[in-house]
């Protein structure tokens, strides 16, 4: 068995928490010795200072809020910074060579001597994606009244700028979308409605949260590095080069402290300590990794739960979470919201039933679930998209697992409960085994008894038992579909 988590008391995604110290994130092995949590991980966190910093910004910004402009007082070519409105920076406006980066027109360089007017060249991220190396300039005071729209007024999307598919909508031209990425700083792609030409267009929105360089939905190649550590933003990344890596925040206590198409996710960590007691855990201020009081608790990063600390996230919804709207979803290409066989609405992908091509490998079938789309979308196979928390569950996330948590196979990406209360064991001197006590799965395999950490005894059951000549990376809950 191949496909194991590695070390499922500690974090076994290889994620750092609030509050660890140090360089780059925990790296775990691979192998059948012990459980690994699942293909992502959090960048490490950069503690007490950082957060300093952001109590102090939000003490700021709350004494500003009166002089600055709301987000709604800015109009559909224009988005809000610093609490200021300003003209939406947009690439085709730019002079050759240049792109748009933080709102304003950056010349290409390779070095500080090429920046005109004491301009830095830096490495970061292009407004409307990619990266490269611009000249980022101070950027000029101004009064905090809104700045003049390059153009506000429209009869037809051709008076539009083509850039940024920008279409007209009301007698306004606006940004429009397919994913929240497509908005950058200005928002979410939340708004719908039917352009000059009667065509149903989703368009961007400012949404109120924090959208600079290195916070909500910021690519982070390069890890923390390209984060804004001082709002308490991280990398969420499933490696180095992780080209889908982005930048998220902790502390959320439920959905609606996410942006639209993200979550609250919940991740668990059993072999965490405070620094000082809490949760019924004991303190261990020795320990460079331990939590400090004041990250414990509502609104804190980390809640007290029966299985030990756990980190709170907002994060984008993928296939499987809940969802009200097709905005909901829109934080990865292709999905949409839809209805599963159980009536629950979901992040989903329209498929082929005759084409094995869904999300989660052999626990997805095809199928028209949702009468009201009428269309085939990919659906768990037991029904629904969360159990009851026994082993081998669906589950997005430790909060759909009271008993254990969710891990995930890194072939497929499928999650499941692993549920604490099973125990299992196998053979003295085998570190896993086929069955050693642990029920069947709901689709009726075997599962597996395998080490709760890396050095430890077989003791927990997890996923399903790979077939015969399978190597067992696919491994899963469910059966291989014929």
């Amino acid at each position: 068995m191949t496909d194991a988590p590695h070390d499922l008391a500690a974090r076994h995604d290889g994620l750092r928490p609030l509050g660890v110290k140090g360089g780059g994130p925990a790296r775990s092995g691979r192998g059948s010795a012990g459980l690994r949590r699942s293909n992502t991980r959090l960048a490490p966190a950069l503690g007490d200072t950082a957060r300093a910093l952001f109590d102090a910004l939000v003490v700021v910004a709350l004494s500003l809020t009166a002089l600055a402009c709301s987000r709604s007082d800015c109009n559909g070519t224009e988005i809000e910074r610093n609490g200021k409105c300003e003209t939406l920076c947009v690439d085709s406006e730019c002079e050759q060579g240049e792109r748009c980066v933080e709102n304003q027109c950056s010349p290409e360089c390779e070095r500080d001597a090429e920046c005109p007017n004491d301009g830095e060249c830096r490495s970061v991220n292009a407004d409307y994606g990619g990266r490269g190396k611009f000249c980022i300039f101070e950027r000029p005071q101004t009064d905090g009244g809104p700045q003049p729209p390059a153009r506000t007024d429209c009869t037809s999307s051709d008076e539009c700028s083509a850039q940024n598919s920008q279409r007209c909508i009301d007698g306004r031209c606006v940004v429009t979308c397919l994913l929240h990425d497509h908005c950058g700083s200005i928002g979410s792609c939340t708004g719908e409605a039917t352009d000059a030409e009667g065509n149903d267009v989703a368009f961007c929105e400012a949404d109120g949260f924090e959208r600079g360089p290195g916070q909500y939905g910021w690519s982070c190649v390069d890890g923390n590095d390209d984060c804004d550590d001082e709002a308490d933003f991280h990398c969420l990344t499933a490696g180095e080069g992780d080209l889908d890596a982005y930048c998220v925040k902790f502390g959320c206590d439920d959905d609606v402290d996410c942006p639209a198409g993200y979550f609250c996710n919940a991740d668990t960590f059993a072999s965490l300590r405070p620094c000082e007691t809490a949760c019924g855990l004991p303190a261990d201020p020795t320990n460079p990794n331990c939590i400090p009081a004041e990250d414990i608790g509502n609104g804190a990063a980390f809640r007290c739960v029966d299985q030990g600390l756990q980190l709170r996230s907002c994060r984008r919804r993928e296939y499987c979470n809940e969802c009200e709207t097709d905005a909901d979803c829109r934080g990865k290409p292709n999905q949409v919201c839809a209805r599963d066989e159980s009536g629950s609405k979901v992040c989903t992908v329209l498929c082929d039933p005759l084409a094995n091509s869904c999300p989660w490998g052999a626990a997805s079938t095809c199928a028209v679930h949702d009468t009201r789309l009428g269309q085939a979308t990919c659906g768990h196979r037991s029904g629904s998209c969360r159990g009851t928390g026994a082993s081998c569950d669906p589950c997005t996330d430790d909060a759909d697992c009271p008993y254990g948590f969710c891990t995930a196979s890194s072939f497929t990406g499928e999650r499941f409960c692993l549920d604490l209360r099973d125990s299992c064991s196998c053979a003295d001197g085998t570190d896993s085994c086929v069955g050693g006590g642990c029920p069947t799965t709901a689709s009726g395999l075997e599962m597996n008894c395998v080490p709760l950490t890396s050095n430890g005894p077989p003791e927990a059951c997890y996923a399903g038992a790979p077939a015969s000549g399978d190597d067992g990376s696919n491994i899963s809950c469910w059966p291989a579909q014929r």
